[in-house]
């Protein structure tokens, strides 16, 4: 039996909002990007459900100058977490975020009234 485990997600959604590019600092640049993933439950109920996806360098520029709000994308990445360091009276607690971070991103339909002209 191997001793590294499997992190892996695939999944599309759409986006909330518009990538922005920030930058680290250094050299890294880096766009979150929150999507939106519709989940059929039963016959005529659906939960939409949001993850956050962090990509970096030259996968966060093609989103940023391809993808709009809408867009559908599909994602293939690992889980990821981020420990913020606690602050104020309790500094025991750290805030702790789960996100994706992307390996690879596909860029699906544009959200409509996106793009080249029907002509």
């Amino acid at each position: 039996m191997s001793r590294n485990n499997i992190n892996s997600v695939v999944f599309s959604g759409r986006l909330t909002h518009d990538p922005k590019l920030y930058e680290t600092g250094g050299e890294n640049v880096y766009t979150l990007l929150r999507l939106a993933i519709n989940r059929q439950i039963g016959k005529d109920r659906q939960r939409t459900i949001y993850y956050d996806v962090k990509a970096w360098n030259g996968l966060a520029r093609a989103c940023v100058e391809h993808l709009r709000k809408g867009g559908h994308v599909f994602v293939q990445g690992h889980l990821d977490q981020y420990d913020k360091p606690a602050e104020g009276a309790d500094k025991q607690e750290n805030k702790r975020w789960n996100f994706i971070t992307a390996e690879q991103i596909e860029f699906g339909a544009r959200a409509k009234g996106q793009g080249e002209s029907d002509e």
